[in-house]
Parts: C-alpha cells; structure tokens; sequence
C-alpha cells in the first residue's frame, strides 16, 4: 500500500510541475486551455502524464524498471484519441531541446527539474519562433 501512495505522490508532482512549467501557455495566450492526462495502467512499471493542448502534446514517461525519464511531443491531431503509442515517433525531443546530456534522463527523483528544464527549452523557441513558426517546425521533423 505503502508504495501506491508513494506512486500517487509522484505522478500528483509531476501533474502539478507541467502545470507550473506550461502555464506560460495561457499566460502568454499561445493556447486558450490545456489539460493533464495520467495513463496508470502499468503503475508498477511507470506511468505516463500527457499535457495535451488545442494543438500540441507533450508527454513525460517515469519508467520505474529502467529507473528513467522520456519526454514525446507531437502535434495533436484532431479527432484522433491522445495515446502514448501516437507520441511513440523517431523524433526525440529531448535531442531537439538540446538535453540529450543532461543527467536527469537516468534519475527519476529528478523528474521535475528535467520537466521544468524541458518548458524552458520550448518557451525560448517559441520567443524566438513564435508559436505558428515552432508548431510549423515540429511539424516537418
């Protein structure tokens, strides 16, 4: 029981960093709304928090066997149910923010600075792109 609830912590953490991270989203009015998705099914394995937008998705894997972190991003297509398996691509994200070396990738205790390192990455490409520009570039990679 005792490590459910240490699941439950981890997942409500990581729920509240991807609000805190990407409320530059509303703020900044690139978006008018997001929503926070968990996928619990393998909760001993892991799980899954999706931050789903109008037209972007970013999703963050705590893998507890592999003791790692992964972050998928794509842009959302409408009329299709959000999924894991959809942001499963050959587009590595985290090479694309330029954190391929960041040693947060191995240790889950730090899943929040590397979420919170993740949203600075995107809010400076979206100052220096623009939001059509960035989801223009997400969507030819």
């Amino acid at each position: 029981m005792t490590n459910l609830i240490e699941q439950c912590q981890k997942i409500d953490a990581v729920r509240k960093e991807l609000i805190r991270t990407f409320s530059f989203f509303i703020e900044d009015e690139l978006f008018e709304q997001f929503t926070i998705s968990e996928d619990l099914r393998n909760l001993g394995m892991g799980f899954k928090v999706l931050l789903i937008t109008e037209e972007l998705v970013i999703g963050i894997y705590v893998s507890n066997l592999e003791k790692s972190i992964d972050c998928k991003m794509c842009l959302r297509q409408q009329n299709v149910s959000i999924d894991w398996s959809l942001l499963k691509s050959e587009f590595d994200v985290l090479r694309y923010l330029g954190l391929v070396d960041s040693s947060f990738l191995n240790d889950v205790e730090n899943t929040n600075e590397l979420i919170h390192k993740i949203g600075l990455k995107i809010k400076e490409k979206v100052q220096s792109k623009g939001i059509v520009g960035f989801l223009s570039e997400l969507e030819q990679l």
